[in-house]
């Protein structure tokens, strides 16, 4: 799902992509669950005890002009304890494959998107903050771009001791 807006000087755009459309890493997270309140949501848990990582393939549109974009995860809590001015780390790397690429590209630098001192309880609705500019090695329009997802819990904003739910992840692009 793509939102548009106009926020003063460029045509920003924002893609959803859910969770389910994720491909296991190296260190997976859980498989796909329903979290159930008074309403519901699917999530895959990052764990608090090791770095997990997933594969997304997002198609970048044919009418992107930018050569960096920016993400965000939305995330759930999911366990009974919520965080008490603790958070959470989330890095995305990627690289954009054209025809005739192959799926083992390089892929760029790491950017972080956190959600520093957070105080929740169960099923709250959490987005970590804009990461700054991603680099995708090679960005290109009508290309597919295949972006490494991962929890990183020895960085200095993972403080939540439990599981966090991710139900996807949200690119900004003009």
């Amino acid at each position: 799902m793509t939102q548009r807006w106009n926020s003063g000087w460029t045509d920003e755009r924002v893609d959803f992509i859910p969770i389910a459309y994720a491909i296991d890493g190296a260190s997976a997270p859980d498989a796909k669950e329903t979290l159930t309140s008074t309403n519901k949501v699917d999530i895959r848990t990052f764990a608090h005890d090791a770095d997990e990582d997933v594969f997304i393939i997002w198609e970048a549109p044919l009418d992107l002009t930018c050569k960096t974009i920016q993400f965000r995860v939305i995330t759930w809590v999911h366990n009974a304890t919520g965080p008490s001015a603790e958070g959470w780390a989330f890095f995305l790397r990627g690289a954009s494959l054209g025809n005739g690429d192959i799926l083992s590209a390089t892929l760029g630098t790491a950017v972080k998107s956190s959600a520093a001192s957070q105080t929740h309880v169960q099923y709250d609705r959490v987005a970590t903050t804009w990461s700054e500019p991603v680099t995708i090695t090679n960005l290109a329009a009508g290309e597919s771009q295949v972006l490494k997802l991962y929890r990183d819990i020895s960085d200095a904003d993972d403080t939540y001791a439990q599981l966090i739910g991710v139900s996807g992840i949200e690119i900004r692009y003009s």
